[in-house]
């Protein structure tokens, strides 16, 4: 997970990443990381194809 702050230093607003995947650079939010994990721990080919989440599904 990845914290980052943007804005004024006084009152900065705050975004939090999951990073580590190699077929994006990250995941805005769990529920966009969810169809990927799902994919991550139940198809034991790891086929990218059969992935349903926004990343894996926009490979040509």
């Amino acid at each position: 997970m990845y914290r980052h702050y943007e804005g004024r230093q006084s009152s900065p607003r705050q975004y939090l990443y999951l990073i580590g995947s190699v077929h994006t650079n990250r995941f805005r939010c769990i529920p966009e990381f969810v169809p990927h994990a799902i994919w991550l721990m139940t198809d034991p080919t790891l086929d990218r194809g059969n992935c349903e989440c926004e990343y894996c599904i926009k490979v040509p």
